[in-house]
């Protein structure tokens, strides 16, 4: 069976729960074959599409874009003490207010092999980490 999952046009605002986000990896693991998570935001917390702590995640094709973190980094994939591996799809357009807007991590460690595309994510904060 094959299964295409879209997470589109969420936001979270002004939300009091911890780490506010659309899709958080807490302690687990994901992998993402295809499918969008897409046009999300978060205006209190890190990881405008995807926040990960403690887990692994792993990108063997998809696109998660156009995503945002407008009070710190990781407008696309923010990663705190896990592990993320890209093996493909897209990650493009996300942005964050300051440091680095497509994928982030903080005591974590990021691996890249074979087709994937990460490219075109910005900041709005003045620096050159995209």
């Amino acid at each position: 069976m094959n299964f295409k999952c879209i997470i589109v046009n969420n936001n979270i605002f002004n939300s009091t729960a911890f780490k506010k986000v659309v899709t958080k990896i807490f302690n687990n693991t994901f992998n993402m074959y295809g499918g969008r998570i897409m046009y999300n935001s978060t205006t209190i917390r890190q990881g405008g599409g995807i926040y990960m702590e403690s887990g692994t995640f792993r990108m063997y094709g998809g696109v998660i874009a156009y995503n945002r973190a407008e009070t710190v980094y990781g407008g696309g994939i923010y990663i705190y003490g896990g592990n993320a591996y890209f093996y493909g799809g897209e990650i493009t357009g996300n942005t964050a207010k300051s440091y680095v807007a497509g994928v982030t991590t903080i005591t974590g460690k990021i691996y890249i092999s074979g087709n994937v595309r990460i490219q075109d994510n910005y900041t709005t904060y003045p620096n050159d980490a995209t």
